[in-house]
């Protein structure tokens, strides 16, 4: 199996408005979405689930970052928004 890796702030650094290339590539591929995490706090990370996108990116986008809300980042402050 082959997977991309995208970051959707599109930077190694805080960006509270996420890129959406990954989602349409997704989309346009036909496959699925794998939601990965890192938790600072606790030193973990993995891949929280599998997600196919339903065209409705604005929904789709909120549902992701509203599962990722319970790990937190280096800096928690920034938090998910």
């Amino acid at each position: 199996k082959m997977f991309l890796v995208f970051t959707p702030e599109g930077t190694r650094s805080y960006n509270s408005k996420w890129k959406t290339g990954f989602y349409y590539v997704s989309l346009k591929a036909n496959v699925p979405i794998y939601i990965g995490y890192m938790d600072y706090e606790k030193k973990i990370g993995g891949f929280h689930s599998k997600f196919k996108p339903s065209g409705d990116i604005d929904n789709d986008i909120e549902y992701i970052k509203s599962i990722l809300k319970q790990y937190k980042g280096r800096y928690p402050e920034n938090g998910i928004n």
